[in-house]
């Protein structure tokens, strides 16, 4: 009978063990699932801070960027100085980035166009144009736009897509467009 009180006491330290010990873990179990939580919180936390962070910097980029787009219908390339939907109009061919040159043709065409006429103008220094300008001699007999080589200020009669007129200089142009 001792024996049955010794083994019926070791259950009860074994039991009120278990339930320690199952008490530990349970609140080992809270915490553990309460750090884990907590860090999954944090980890989709710092992701939106990050992504709101990132939009940001790049809305800021493009506000500073954005400028309106002006598509200009006076304006043009050399490849397409021959093939306008215009049945008759000039072409006008200079350097924009010399100022006093840019500021005589740009009066000369304005008046033009006051008066109803139709005339396109070419930037020369436009990259897309620079493999048509020539320090050697123009070629006057144009066909194609692969022809054109401009040497200098050049004002050009169009009509139905071929060239009618080829005038150089100021003196012409400022003559002809008045």
């Amino acid at each position: 009978m001792a024996n049955k009180k010794r083994i019926k006491k070791n259950k009860e330290k074994n039991v009120e063990k278990n339930i320690l010990i199952e008490d530990d873990s349970f609140l080992g179990d809270v915490w553990g699932k309460l750090f884990v939580v907590l860090g999954v919180i944090s980890f989709f936390c710092c992701f939106y801070l990050l992504t709101i962070f990132l939009t940001d910097k790049d809305t800021d980029k493009k506000d500073e960027k954005a400028e309106e787009v002006v598509i200009s219908e006076d304006k043009t390339i050399v490849g397409r100085a021959l093939n306008m939907s215009d049945g008759e109009y000039y072409v006008i061919f200079y350097d924009e980035s010399n100022e006093d040159v840019k500021s005589v043709y740009e009066t000369l065409v304005e008046d033009y166009k006051g008066r109803g006429n139709k005339i396109y103008t070419v930037n020369m220094g436009n990259s897309f144009n620079k493999k048509y300008a020539t320090s050697e001699e123009s070629n006057k007999n144009v066909e194609t736009s692969a022809d054109f080589k401009i040497n200098g200020p050049t004002l050009i009669k169009v009509v139905d897509h071929k060239v009618t007129s080829y005038l150089e200089g100021e003196a012409s142009i400022t003559e002809e467009l008045k």
